[in-house]
This record gives structure tokens, sequence and C-alpha cells, in this order.
């Protein structure tokens, strides 16, 4: 009710709602009829350009503002590394975080065999799964749980080489950011919520986090360093 009292120059919905005829705006989206099935960016853009000349992404991204201030202490935070993977271990819902025995092998892996230093990100939440897998193993990791604003994490997804996520919000900010990711998928559709980096790969199987292996995670990121190395 207190939003009805306040007229409003452009009402963007996302959620295809009734909420345009609710709240008065002079521009608004409009429910839509027929879905279409296609990326959620996609299906996003589409909505916006009922009230926008060019939604289209551009070249130069304007979405995430990103002080010089954030990128300082940003480098500060990862001690001025260049070169790291990106883990994030963590999801909202737990159907969506694969085990944390998987991560502890991918980053024992990268740390060791191929000695890719690692940045674990996330939030609260994250910290204690995060202390977990990284019990036991020795270095070559910074642990950023917790430790980062919105916009500092931002800073550092943009400077990784490469992300190794979840179906998450740090996965689709590695792709606002064009990095190469390596998601990991359970009962969302990939299709509808993947990834959107140029270099990309999906691995999901029965559509449980549990049935992908540690195994075929490494090859696959293997694959993908190697890509990106090129």
């Amino acid at each position: 009710s207190g939003l009805r009292r306040h007229p409003f120059d452009l009402l963007v919905d996302l959620r295809n709602s009734m909420l345009p005829f609710l709240l008065r705006s002079r521009f608004s989206t409009r429910p839509e009829g027929r879905s279409v099935r296609c990326h959620m960016k996609d299906k996003h853009l589409l909505r916006l350009r009922s009230v926008l000349q060019d939604p289209a992404t551009p070249r130069d991204k304007y979405s995430v503002c990103l002080s010089d201030q954030d990128r300082r202490e940003a480098g500060q935070a990862i001690n001025g590394m260049e070169g790291f993977v990106l883990v994030a271990p963590g999801a909202a819902h737990p159907a969506k975080r694969w085990n944390e025995e998987g991560f502890a092998g991918v980053i024992r892996h990268l740390t060791g065999t191929k000695e890719n230093p690692v940045v674990v990100v996330g939030d609260n939440n994250d910290l204690p799964i995060a202390e977990r897998i990284l019990r036991d193993i020795p270095g070559g990791f910074i642990n950023l749980c917790s430790r980062t604003t919105l916009t500092r994490l931002a800073c550092i997804v943009s400077r990784a080489k490469l992300a190794v996520t979840n179906d998450s919000g740090i996965m689709h900010l590695a792709s606002y950011f064009n990095i190469p990711t390596l998601a990991l998928f359970g009962p969302t559709d990939p299709f509808l919520y993947g990834p959107w980096s140029d270099a990309k790969e999906v691995i999901r199987n029965s559509g449980t986090m549990d049935s992908i292996s540690p195994d075929e995670v490494i090859r696959a990121l293997d694959r993908m360093l190697t890509g990106s190395l090129k």
C-alpha cells in the first residue's frame, strides 16, 4: 500500500507478476503471455526491450560499479596475487552445493599437482564450509569467505583466471566479467540458469550433486586451464 502512494517513472518487473498494474508509473513492463524458453539473462533482456530502446549487453559494462578503493582493498586481500583459480563452494540452497570432500580434492589438486593458487570466496554462511574443506590442505590458498564486501568480491572475481562454482550468484558474477567458469549443477537446469561466459563448462549428471565425481571435475578443470593459458 505504501508503494501505491508514490508515482514512478519506470517500473521493471522481472518476475512476470501483476505488479505493473497495481502501481502507478509512466513506463512499465507488462506480464507476458506465452513464455519463451531461453536463458534467464536473455529472458530479462527481452522484458527490458519493452521499455528500453537497446538493452543488449554493451561492450563496456556499467552494472557493477567498482571504486579505486574497492580495487585496492581487493588487491590487498589477495596479497596482489595474479593467475589464481577462484573457488566458490557455497550456494543458497543445500541441494545446489557439491560435497565438501569433492571441493577439497579439487583444491588439493590445484595447489599441489598443478601449483595453481586458489582463492576461496563466499559469505558468512559459507565460512564453516570452507574451513572444513581447507582443514587438511597445507597451503597454496587464501580463504576470503565472509571477509569481503560485495563490490570487493566483484573485484576479486574479475581478476581470476578461472572460476569453479556451484549454481550460485558468484557463478553469475564470474559470467558478468567473462571469466572462464566451470559450474557444477544439480537440480536446476543449466540451459536456463547456467554460466554465460564465453569459455564455460557445466557438469550435471543425474540431477543430484553427489553424482558428480572429483575426477570428472578435475579433468574438466585441467581442460579449461589448458585452454585459458593459451
